[in-house]
């Protein structure tokens, strides 16, 4: 039986190194757009400010319209 890990396009993988490395893409772009510290994802992606005076928990369409429109200025 092998573990099965979602993509944030939807697909999945069986590759634990693939998934974590397209969460991580997704996720440090929008903690360089929004100044926020992602702590978790999957399917949604929760952020925290730095000085864990507030939180939220972005739908993954938010958090990849961020990366987007980041990689869009770059």
């Amino acid at each position: 039986m092998s573990n099965q890990f979602r993509l944030p396009s939807g697909k999945y993988t069986a590759s634990q190194r693939r998934y974590l490395r397209e969460w991580g893409v997704l996720s440090r772009a929008v903690e360089r757009a929004l100044g926020a510290r992602v702590n978790g994802f999957d399917p949604n992606v929760h952020v925290s400010l730095p000085d864990l005076r507030g939180s939220a928990v972005l739908p993954l369409w938010v958090a990849k319209k961020i990366a987007e429109l980041e990689a869009r200025a770059a």
